[in-house]
């Protein structure tokens, strides 16, 4: 009998995390699939032009937080980007990165290949394959897939 308590009792205490654990790959999985339905989507496209809105914050509870409201057009490797009061366009050759408060314009050349940049076309297509957690947390009312 004591026996059976104990595996009775452990049970219990275990099942809550292997429960919790599967839920977190299925919600992994569903994330996936919802990023290679955009990704696939978006490079099917010519064209894009979305608004956005950026949420950054320094991930502490009661940190601080910043929102800013943006506008993104893509042409293939081109794209015009609004972000705040910061205006970035990229040609393919260059970049320029306008900020009208310190109004300075900085250039620096556009390289596809540098891992270590996120451009608006690895954004919106494949980069979360690398280096990148993802979860799904939840599906906003009045949202279709």
């Amino acid at each position: 009998m004591k026996l059976v308590l104990k595996a009775t009792a452990l049970l219990c205490l275990l099942l809550p995390i292997s429960l919790n654990n599967a839920m977190a790959q299925t919600d992994a999985a569903k994330a996936k699939t919802i990023l290679e339905a955009v990704s696939k989507k978006v490079k099917a496209l010519s064209t894009l032009k979305a608004g956005f809105t950026l949420q950054i914050s320094n991930g502490k509870a009661g940190g601080s937080q910043e929102t800013k409201k943006g506008t993104i057009a893509l042409k293939g490797s081109k794209y015009h980007l609004l972000l705040g009061e910061q205006e970035v366009l990229c040609n393919t050759k260059l970049i320029w990165t306008y900020n009208p408060d310190s109004k300075e314009v900085q250039l620096s050349n556009y390289n596809p290949n540098d891992n270590n940049s996120l451009s608006p076309e690895k954004l919106l297509t494949n980069f979360y394959d690398k280096n990148y957690t993802y979860t799904y947390r939840q599906q906003k009312a009045g949202l279709q897939n």
